[in-house]
């Protein structure tokens, strides 16, 4: 209860903003929200990256029995 009560005594005053939510977001905690959204990001990357490599062959490639 602490912290939330000093955001809102002086969350104004720091920031400048009207909106305490927005503040709190983008003032208060802007390295941790880009650090998360690098995270998702790399990890959407990833994900990406993997399922495009799996099942793609070239356009007149042929698949040997030994091969499968």
């Amino acid at each position: 209860m602490r912290v939330s009560q000093n955001y809102l005594a002086e969350g104004l005053k720091k920031t400048g903003a009207t909106n305490l939510v927005a503040s709190v977001i983008l003032d208060f905690r802007a390295y941790d929200t880009l650090g998360e959204a690098t995270v998702l990001f790399t990890a959407v990357i990833g994900v990406l990256a993997v399922l495009r490599r799996i099942g793609r062959k070239k356009v007149n490639e042929t698949v040997r029995e030994e091969d499968e």
